[in-house]
């Protein structure tokens, strides 16, 4: 968990929906909410939707067919499940 952020990965969606269900428990017992719930699975995000999660909005570059949005201000190719970094603003301070 990096301040606001929380990553995870599980191998089945099962696994998935179980310690989201979890980890959403233990937040709200600490008065926090946890929002933004994103995934690369499908399933997963209409099961989240069932259970009343906060999931977060599609990004319109997703819905373009880039399938990226942002994690933790890395962009995150949902299809491909893999993070890159925008190297754009270093180059230009070199």
């Amino acid at each position: 968990m990096y301040v606001d952020d929380w990553i995870t990965g599980q191998d089945t969606r099962e696994e998935a929906l179980l310690i989201s269900l979890h980890a959403g428990n233990i937040m709200k017992e600490a008065g926090m909410e946890m929002r933004k719930w994103i995934s690369n699975d499908t399933t997963l995000m209409s099961l989240w939707a069932a259970k009343g999660f906060n999931a977060y909005p599609v990004d319109i570059s997703v819905s373009l067919g880039s399938n990226k949005t942002k994690v933790l201000d890395l962009a995150w190719q949902t299809l491909d499940d893999c993070l890159t970094l925008d190297t754009k603003g270093l180059l230009e301070l070199i």
